[in-house]
């Protein structure tokens, strides 16, 4: 009787986690971007490297909100077990 409501609140529970999550990445991104390029007295290349770390972190984010993803697609659907023939 317990574990239903617990599962139900579980299951609408990971994507606004990931949600949240996300956006606070993101926000993290741009105000580092903002901060460190206002404190370059000459920013000519450093906003470039700025871009360069940004494109990584973004890169990494999708790899891991991908995986987290799949991970919940495939707890959330049954799993079949079939029997092998030898």
């Amino acid at each position: 009787v317990l574990i239903l409501p617990i599962e139900i609140i579980s299951m609408l529970v990971r994507p606004a986690a990931l949600m949240i999550r996300l956006t606070g990445n993101m926000y993290g991104d741009h105000q580092a971007f903002v901060v460190l390029s206002s404190l370059v007295p000459y920013p000519v290349f450093y906003p470039v490297a700025l871009l360069v770390l940004a494109c990584l972190v973004s890169a990494i984010q999708a790899l891991v909100f991908s995986l987290l993803t799949t991970v919940y697609i495939s707890l959330a659907v049954p799993h079949h077990e079939h029997e092998h023939s030898h």
